[in-house]
């Protein structure tokens, strides 16, 4: 088994612009692959959610039709990485950047 077998990585994002692109990037260079990343869009209209997506292809994106907010928005991508099996989740505001 992998280091990040059975791992899923949730971030949540509003309209958050490149911070996204620099948090997800940073996981990938933590040696995170991006199949393990459900990012959730809680209706953005920025653009963020399609740079996400042509970015990390691999990544599981969700949009949700509304502004959810924290709570409700997070949750719907930790039920999402629940279902496909995910054992472990890390959970981030898509502002942080972390360390390899």
């Amino acid at each position: 088994m992998s280091g990040t077998e059975g791992l899923g990585v949730v971030v949540l994002n509003w309209n958050g612009g490149e911070a996204n692109q620099r948090c997800l990037r940073s996981l990938v260079r933590a040696g995170i692959e991006e199949e393990r990343f459900v990012f959730v869009d809680n209706a953005s209209e920025d653009g963020s959610r399609e740079a996400v997506e042509r970015e990390f292809p691999r990544a599981l994106v969700l949009r949700n039709a509304a502004n959810l907010g924290f709570c409700a928005g997070m949750n719907v991508g930790l039920r999402r990485a629940l279902e496909r099996g995910d054992r472990a989740l890390l959970v981030l505001n898509n502002d942080v950047e972390v360390e390899p």
